[in-house]
C-alpha cells in the first residue's frame, strides 16, 4: 500500500521515520481533507488539512508566541496596555482579542493578523517535533471548535511554501544557536 493510498483511508506512524515535512507533502498531494493529530510526550496538536488550507483545531501545550506579545511587537499596543488588559482578562474571563478590540486602537483585521501569526507559529513548531506519533483521519469538514479563537483562521495549504519557511526558520535558529 502506497502512502498516497494509505492517506486516502487514514494513516498512522512515527514522525521520526517519515518526517513532518514529507508527511505534510504526501497528505497535500492526496487532495483529501482530514485531521492530523500529532502527539509527543504530554503534548498534542491537531490540524485540519484540506485543499483550501490548514486550521489549528487543538494545541495542548502553551502557545509559542502569545497574542499580546505579537500585538506589542507590531506596535498595536504597549506593554503597559497589555498588563492592564491581562489583569482585566483575569477578572472577567473575556478573551484578550475582545478586550483589545474594545480599546479601539486595534482593528479586527489586526487581531486576525496576529491570530494568523500565532497559528503559523504553532504549525511551524511541528517541524521541530522529531519524536512524535501522528494519526491522520479523513474528515471532509473540520470538527467544530467554538472555544478556539484560532479555529476560524485558515492558512494557505501550499505545503512547499510552508516547508520552505520552516527550513528557513530552522536555518536561522541554527545560526542564532551558534552565536
Amino acid at each position: 500500500e502506497t502512502i498516497r493510498e494509505a492517506a486516502m483511508a487514514g494513516l498512522r506512524g512515527d514522525v521520526s521515520i517519515l518526517g513532518f515535512a514529507d508527511l505534510l507533502q504526501h497528505l497535500s498531494s492526496a487532495q483529501k481533507s482530514g485531521s492530523l493529530l500529532l502527539t509527543r510526550s504530554q503534548n498534542s496538536k491537531t490540524i485540519h488539512i484540506s485543499p483550501e488550507g490548514m486550521r489549528l483545531v487543538h494545541s495542548s501545550d502553551r502557545r509559542i508566541t502569545s497574542l499580546g506579545e505579537i500585538l506589542i511587537r507590531t506596535t498595536k499596543i504597549t506593554r503597559q496596555e497589555l498588563d492592564v488588559l491581562l489583569e482585566q482578562q483575569k477578572r472577567t474571563g473575556t478573551r484578550l482579542g475582545e478586550l483589545v478590540a474594545r480599546l479601539g486602537k486595534v482593528s479586527k483585521q489586526d487581531i486576525q493578523s496576529a491570530l494568523r501569526e500565532q497559528v503559523q507559529e504553532e504549525i511551524y513548531d511541528l517541524f521541530t517535533w522529531n519524536e512524535a506519533e501522528f494519526e491522520f483521519e479523513v474528515e471532509p469538514t473540520p470538527p467544530s471548535s467554538p472555544d478556539n479563537p484560532m479555529f476560524d483562521i485558515l492558512l494557505d495549504a501550499n505545503p512547499r511554501s510552508i516547508v520552505l519557511e520552516a527550513s528557513r526558520r530552522a536555518d536561522e535558529m541554527q545560526m542564532v544557536m551558534k552565536v
